[in-house]
Order: C-alpha cells, then structure tokens, then sequence
C-alpha cells in the first residue's frame, strides 16, 4: 500500500497523503482531500465495523484476490453485503492469476 500510493503520488506530482494516500497498521497518510487510498484488507474489514456501508467509498479494489486468506475472504463478504445495500459501490476484483470459476459466484 505504501509504495504504490507514493508512486502514483509521485506520477501525480503531490505528496502522499494529499490526494493519494495510505493506511496500514499504526500509520495513517490520508487527509480530508484523498481522493485514493490505498489500504490492506485487515484495513477496510476494520473500517466496516464503524461504516457497514463503507460510504467514504465509491470504488473498492481488491488486488491479488487469488492470495484467498481469511481476511480477503471476509473482506469479499462484507463488500457483497455492502453492494445489497449500496448497488453504487463498485467493487473490482484484480488478480493476474486468478481462477474466475471461483468468484462467478461472489458478486
């Protein structure tokens, strides 16, 4: 999370922490003016317990969604049970060597 969000900060000429910023355990670089935020799946599962809806949110990407573990799997849940209630959020899955027949089923 951090290095992508300083890379595409750098690609956008700002600072992480303004319009792209991160979040990972005990460290925060985001502001009220983030408009990308890149953060781990323990993450957003944590920030779901305090938004169910996830409103903060209009797209949630989740990455090396073949790396299936416990937190991923709970993450893929919450954002199914999310897009029940919010059909606007836009939830995209990315893997470069993922089983689709596995996640058909998911969204």
């Amino acid at each position: 999370a951090i290095e992508l969000a300083i890379r595409v900060s750098s690609e956008r000429r700002t600072t992480p922490g303004t319009c792209v910023g991160y979040v990972v355990q005990g460290d925060d670089r985001t502001s009220s003016t983030t408009a990308i935020k890149y953060a781990t799946e323990q993450i957003v599962v944590r920030e779901a317990t305090v938004d169910p809806l996830l409103l903060r949110y209009s797209v949630v990407v989740v990455d090396e969604a073949h790396e299936r573990g416990a937190s991923g799997d709970l993450l893929l849940g919450i954002l199914k049970r999310v897009r029940r209630l919010r059909p606007g959020l836009r939830v995209v899955v990315c893997s470069a060597t993922i089983n689709a027949q596995d996640f058909f089923g998911v969204f």
